[in-house]
């Protein structure tokens, strides 16, 4: 069966910070803080969609999301969508360049890429939280090798 994969761009007219992003982005920190790192229901690619939605109200993994439950499975995602990391799903998704990490701000996606690979994670001031086993956690920004601006409200 073929797969669908939605190469349109995204309308980043409509994809702009709500007016109330900070306090939304804040408020999905505090419930993620104690949700465990778990394959298709919190990892990395899901945190980082489910921070930018609350940003912006778009939803980047809404197509794969309950479609794996371990590594091995996300990785096939990673390959049905013909991306070789995470890092190739947030520029398609977001139709945006990466950036150095001097470059984040609050509420920007930023990629590490750690002993058990390249991972993504939210920006908030002098951190990155990530997802881990216990939950979300600070990490310097040093971590940082790159990441994607989010679109500004004009």
């Amino acid at each position: 069966m073929p797969i669908h994969i939605n190469r349109s761009p995204i309308n980043r007219s409509k994809m702009q910070r709500r007016e109330d992003w900070e306090v939304r982005l804040i408020d999905w920190l505090h419930k993620a803080i104690d949700t465990p790192f778990q394959w298709g229901q919190f990892d990395c690619a899901l945190a980082a969609a489910d921070a930018l939605q609350a940003q912006t109200g778009h939803d980047f993994a809404k197509g794969w999301r309950g479609q794996y439950t371990t590594a091995g499975g996300a990785l096939k995602q990673l390959l049905k969508r013909q991306c070789h990391d995470v890092y190739e799903v947030v520029a398609r998704e977001l139709q945006t360049i990466r950036v150095e990490p001097q470059q984040l701000q609050r509420g920007d996606i930023a990629g590490a890429d750690l002993a058990n690979g390249k991972t993504l994670g939210i920006v908030w001031g002098e951190t990155v939280w990530l997802p881990e086993t216990q939950g979300l956690r600070a990490h310097s920004l040093s971590l940082v090798e790159c990441g994607w601006r989010l679109p500004c409200r004009q």
